[in-house]
């Protein structure tokens, strides 16, 4: 659950009125800022959830949460230009296994975007230079499954090789790149 900016947990005993509480993030403007939308738990077992402030340029975040180890992760910040501004809404996932938000303010007219984020880095190859552009400067890329049949379960299309290739020909100019492989099922 997410409230006043803690991502909230389940601690292993009560406390003395009975209730379980544990932080389990605290953001901090580096990491996002000030998130309001619901979280969402996408197929691959994660939750994913945006922060309207914080991030490289204090424009909103993108973020994912992993349940069992509480590993958090930035897989966006907006530039606050043609990408958006301000993501107070949470995320949905279509059945393309991508997930889908709105930003408030940013693009051409200044009035706010729908944006597109998938989880798996299989768009890369053909997004890539926009979003270098657009002012990404780091990315981190995240398998659903090394497994074709898992891959395919749990994203709702078999598009592994296009992952795996998107990870392979990530432009050579962004300035780091982390990768993890393996996941659930795999």
């Amino acid at each position: 659950m997410l409230i006043g900016g803690v991502l909230l947990g389940l601690a292993t005993s009560p406390s003395p009125g009975g209730v379980f509480f544990s932080s389990l993030v605290t953001f901090d403007g580096t990491n996002g800022g000030n998130p309001v939308g619901p979280l969402v738990q996408a197929r691959d077992g994660n939750f994913y959830g945006t922060a309207p402030l914080g991030g490289t340029s204090n424009n909103g975040t993108v973020f994912v949460v992993s349940p069992g180890s509480v590993a958090f992760t930035n897989l966006y910040s907006f530039a606050g230009g043609a990408d958006g501004v301000a993501p107070y809404a949470g995320l949905i996932q279509l059945s393309d296994g991508a997930l889908y938000g709105s930003t408030y303010g940013g693009g051409a007219s200044n009035a706010g975007t729908l944006f597109r984020i998938t989880t798996n880095g299989m768009l890369f190859p053909q997004k890539g230079s926009a979003l270098r552009e657009a002012g990404l400067r780091r990315v981190s890329f995240s398998l659903d499954s090394l497994a074709r049949d898992n891959f395919r379960r749990i994203t709702g299309r078999d598009g592994l090789s296009e992952a795996l290739q998107g990870i392979e020909r990530r432009p050579s100019r962004f300035e780091g790149v982390g990768e993890q492989s393996g996941s659930r099922g795999s």
